[in-house]
């Protein structure tokens, strides 16, 4: 891209031209009427037109040739989704004199910014700026140029100046406590959320030992025939299901589009994906994920280590929802077709009362090969319309729309119950520490 320029008129231009036309103007007009001036003002006004013409030429060439001063933009690798965070840009003035200039950069469509633009006076020593960048959505984004306009000397002409300024980021989900600092700072992030992180007992399908009950142990773990024999309480432990794979499924369809808290419901779920994840990973659990719903999906096989974190922010940032309607049955025929290994697959969507007998059938057929959870949003509006108080025909109406889908709503989830079918529901607020909460019990 080249540098592309245009001159506009100054203030300073503009004031003394009317000034000019003013004086010719009115010298003209009492010619006309008969008062005449002396001949030296009429003179001396024309005089003061041929020189400002002459200063407007000679500023002109002069702004013409002052060089572009020297631009460089350092712009964080990576952005997280509806933070802050800073560009700075670095001029270096390539002329022998001070510049007065304003300066402008053409910041993404899709990042809001403050602190633009900026009002320069360049001296010969290099001059650091600032502004803030807030990104509305995921994604990669790319700055093209960054735009000067250069007071001439005379102050009669702005030169602006359009400078080929490439720059490059990418926008990730809003996981910013694995970024922005240490192990200690996500633990007291993850232990603000409500979530208990703590050491697994084995929960698995292979038997490990008998031990005396302890504080926390649940009914389902004591073992009645050894308590009656011992006559104490006795818990069966069992193996832990070490190198667990885990894959998510994220509903990418119409219903996660959603906004709640400036972000779709797709973003939450997408916010609590990652924080499991990293969960997952420190437990030595293998983590993967696949989407539906969407023809530009994603699919990242189950591995474990620090480094298939990145792998996921990799495969999710660009990530959009779509207009379709999630095609359940289909998908649970991919999942039984391609997931080999006993896995424990969750489904993360938002349920309707949309899904019918078959597709809940196929829901208990993945049961038989895989260990399902589905984890679904509620909208945060329901609840708020079912506290609002009824005083005409539309909040009437209203209300009742909303307890008919409730009411569908637990009806689907009670044929899930049926089916031994595990689920969780929460609000976005909710869903993360929901989510993690399970995968720890």
């Amino acid at each position: 891209m080249k540098e592309l320029r245009w001159l506009k008129p100054s203030r300073r231009f503009i004031g003394l031209m009317g000034l000019l036309f003013t004086a010719i103007f009115s010298l003209e007009t009492l010619a006309i009427i008969g008062f005449g001036l002396p001949s030296f003002m009429v003179n001396l006004v024309y005089l003061m037109a041929g020189v400002f013409v002459v200063a407007l030429v000679v500023d002109l060439i002069l702004v013409k040739r002052i060089p572009s001063p020297k631009i460089r933009r350092t712009v964080p690798g990576y952005l997280s989704l509806m933070q802050w965070n800073e560009v700075t840009l670095t001029l270096d003035n390539q002329s022998s004199h001070a510049l007065s200039l304003t300066l402008f950069d053409h910041v993404p469509a899709g990042i809001a910014y403050r602190a633009l633009p900026k009002e320069i006076e360049l001296g010969e020593f290099t001059h650091k700026i600032g502004y803030g960048i807030h990104p509305s959505s995921r994604g990669y984004y790319e700055w093209e140029c960054c735009e000067v306009m250069i007071e001439s000397p005379l102050k009669l002409w702005g030169d602006r100046r359009q400078i080929a300024l490439p720059s490059k980021t990418r926008v990730y989900p809003d996981f910013t406590k694995l970024y922005g600092g240490g192990l200690e700072t996500i633990e007291e992030w993850i232990h603000q959320l409500g979530i208990r992180v703590q050491q697994r007992r084995g929960d698995g399908q292979s038997f490990h030992q008998l031990r005396e009950f302890m504080q926390g142990d649940t009914l389902k773990q004591v073992d009645w025939k050894a308590s009656a024999k011992h006559r104490k309480p006795i818990t069966k432990e069992m193996q832990e299901e070490r190198d667990q794979h885990i894959i998510f499924v994220l509903d990418c369809g119409l219903k996660m589009r959603i906004k709640e808290y400036d972000l779709t419901h797709f973003d939450h779920v997408l916010n609590a994906s990652l924080l499991l994840s990293y969960v997952a990973l420190k437990q030595e659990d293998a983590v993967g994920l696949t989407t539906f719903a969407t023809p530009n999906g994603a699919h990242l096989p189950p591995k474990k280590g620090v480094g298939q974190l990145n792998a996921l922010l990799n495969a999710v940032y660009t990530l959009e929802c779509t207009r379709e309607v999630p095609d359940f049955d289909a998908l649970i025929k991919r999942l039984l077709t391609d997931v080999k290994r006993r896995s424990l697959i969750i489904f993360l969507t938002n349920l309707r009362n949309h899904e019918d007998e078959a597709t809940l059938e196929a829901f208990k057929l993945l049961t038989k090969k895989h260990e399902v959870l589905i984890a679904s949003l509620r909208e945060e509006v329901t609840d708020t319309l079912m506290k609002t108080d009824v005083h005409d025909l539309d909040s009437a109406l209203t209300y009742c729309g909303t307890v008919k889908h409730l009411s569908d709503r637990r009806a689907l989830y009670d044929n899930l119950y049926k089916r031994r079918l595990p689920i969780i529901e929460a609000l976005p607020s909710e869903f993360a520490p929901a989510l993690i909460n399970h995968y720890l019990a």
